[in-house]
């Protein structure tokens, strides 16, 4: 197995690991974390009743060393779409970095507001502490998307032109395609999955073509 596959495998494993921790926060008590839980105290409230501040660490702890593991993947598809697409590839590799460094921040971004929350006594002083904190980073949530549809879209040109040696249908693998696909079976984690599969189902291709 050459360079390239063992990182794309390591990026499969790295999106496992984030969708572990998409799951130990978003899923508290058979309740599901929703976007306009964090505008709304009394959901808050009733999202973080009875859950200690160290899931919300362990969920951002797991998250932030997963991009990791997604940046060595994101290395890997570059190394695979450069003999074929140069420009495209360099796409590929700055929205991937990209995406993994804002996803970091993300995690964080996300796992930290109801560690404070619960940190702080879950008061309406707390919550307001974290719609600040919310609002002061915006912009990450902003940009995240956008690198990931940087790397994206030059991935699915380059393997829809039949650029490399994968058969035509492999664009199918696309974090970007899958992303939507999930998010409208209102999956959790939507996103890490996407690219638990798009990982997943490169690396497997690249190893019997």
């Amino acid at each position: 197995m050459n360079h390239s596959k063992t990182l794309v495998l390591l990026g499969a494993i790295g999106y496992a690991v984030c969708l572990v921790a998409d799951f130990i926060l978003e899923i508290v008590n058979g309740v599901r974390l929703e976007m306009n839980t964090f505008t709304n105290f009394q959901e808050f409230l009733h999202f973080t009743e009875d859950v200690t501040a160290g899931r919300f660490a362990v969920s951002g702890l797991l998250g932030l060393c997963s991009m990791i593991l997604i940046s060595m993947g994101m290395i890997g598809l570059y190394e695979m779409t450069k003999p074929a697409a140069p420009l495209l590839s360099e796409l590929i590799l700055a929205g991937g970095i990209g995406s993994a460094v804002l996803g970091a921040g993300f995690h964080l971004l996300y796992t930290l507001q109801p560690w404070f929350f619960v940190t702080l006594g879950r008061s309406e002083d707390a919550f307001y502490v974290l719609e600040q904190f919310n609002s002061a980073h915006k912009i990450i949530y902003i940009l995240n998307p956008i690198f990931y549809t940087l790397m994206s879209i030059p991935l699915f040109i380059i393997l829809i032109r039949k650029k490399t040696l994968f058969p035509r249908w492999t664009c199918v693998f696309n974090l970007l395609l899958l992303f939507f696909v999930f998010n409208a079976l209102h999956m959790p984690g939507a996103t890490s999955f996407a690219g638990f599969v798009m990982c997943l189902g490169i690396f497997i291709l690249s190893i019997i073509k």
